[in-house]
This record gives C-alpha cells, sequence and structure tokens, in this order.
C-alpha cells in the first residue's frame, strides 16, 4: 500500500471520527435540554418518609399521587400498628388495628403457652371454669385443702365415717371456707330439725 493512499484512509476515518463525536454531543446537548425541561413542567416536592427530592408530574399531583421516592418508603406508611405488652409474661408483641378489632377481651398474649397459662389461672379454675358446678359433692375436699381438723364441732368425734359437711346459712352453693364445718351425721341432723321447727339457731360453738 503506497503513502498516499494511507493517508488518504486515514484522512476519511479522521472525518469520521469528528462526525460521530459531534453527533454524540448534538444527543448529549439534547438530552441536557430536555431533561431541563421535564424538571421545569414537573413540580419539585420531597418525600415524606426520607426526605429525599423528587419530581411529580402536575397531573399526579392534582390526584394526590407523588408523596413518597419509592415502594419501600410507601411501604413504610402503610404499616399500622402499636407495641403492646403481653398480659401474661410482659413481653412487647405488635398488634394492628385489625387485631384490637377481632379481640373481645382486648387481651394479647405472645404466644399460645402465654395465653393457655393466663386462661388457667384466671378463667379454667375455680367458679370460672367451664365445668363448674357450684362446688357440688366437693365440701370435703375443700375444708381439707383449708387444713381444717376433721371433727365435729358440736360433739367432737373425730371419726371420719360419719363426719359430713354442714353450711352454715343453708346454701350449698355457698361453698365458701367460712361457710363449711364439720358435723357429724347425729349433730348435722339436730341442726336441720331446729332450723325446720324454728328452734334454736343453727350456729355450733367450738369444741
Amino acid at each position: 500500500m503506497s503513502h498516499e493512499l494511507r493517508a488518504k484512509i486515514w484522512w476519511v476515518w479522521f472525518n469520521l471520527g469528528l462526525v460521530r463525536l459531534s453527533v454524540c454531543g448534538l444527543f448529549r446537548c439534547f438530552d441536557k435540554i430536555s431533561e431541563k425541561c421535564y424538571h421545569i413542567s414537573m413540580i419539585k416536592r420531597k418525600c415524606l418518609v426520607c426526605g429525599k427530592v423528587l419530581f411529580v408530574k402536575p397531573y399526579h399531583a392534582k390526584k394526590g399521587w407523588g408523596k413518597y421516592c419509592s415502594k419501600k418508603c410507601q411501604s413504610k406508611t402503610q404499616i399500622k400498628g402499636i407495641w403492646v405488652k403481653c398480659d401474661y409474661c410482659g413481653k412487647q408483641i405488635w398488634r394492628t388495628p385489625k387485631d384490637f378489632r377481632r379481640s373481645q377481651s382486648k387481651k394479647f398474649f405472645c404466644s399460645v403457652a402465654c395465653h393457655c397459662s393466663w386462661e388457667n389461672e384466671n378463667r379454667r379454675c375455680g367458679e370460672n371454669a367451664p365445668n363448674w358446678v357450684a362446688g357440688h359433692n366437693v365440701y370435703r375436699r375443700l375444708l381439707i385443702r383449708a387444713g381444717i381438723t376433721e371433727k365435729c364441732r358440736r360433739c367432737g368425734i373425730s371419726d371420719k365415717r360419719i363426719l359430713a359437711v354442714h353450711h352454715k346459712d343453708g346454701n350449698k352453693r355457698n361453698n365458701h371456707i367460712g361457710n363449711l364445718e364439720w358435723l357429724c351425721y347425729n349433730c348435722h341432723y339436730i341442726v336441720h330439725l331446729n332450723k325446720r321447727n324454728g328452734g334454736c339457731s343453727s350456729a355450733v360453738q367450738s369444741v
């Protein structure tokens, strides 16, 4: 290849490079101009969550859109709820408005174990138990658990085979310890007989 041919080729490539550079420059200028025009027509705002600057279309602004810079910031505002304490162990737990609407007792627990423990201590014992039958047929156990000596309060006999539990006020549903006492069958019959005949009071003196 001769020197003149090489020079011509180099000159052609040089001119093509200038054209390419000029075209690229025009596109860059056009992009900058369009970006400025775009920003001029947009409304400048700040993200309500992170404070980042963003541009919103006037049409979207009229609709109430364009408040957040990203989906991440928008999702943060949709998290509604408060921290409450577990009603049994005191642990902090998150509860939403839906949880408050669905709860009838307005009590919240961090786990099933805490829920069951609270139920056993407050709703499934004594008179609150679902199978509670006013304590019928458990008079003896109530007095034994209370540590009251098994002997007749009237005659003092301590034979367990003939001891019965007497309700002082005559109400068999009133099973408080202060209303129960040990009486033998004989004294128990005499007390109720005096009540029916309108005789002396059923109050029994301690032996």
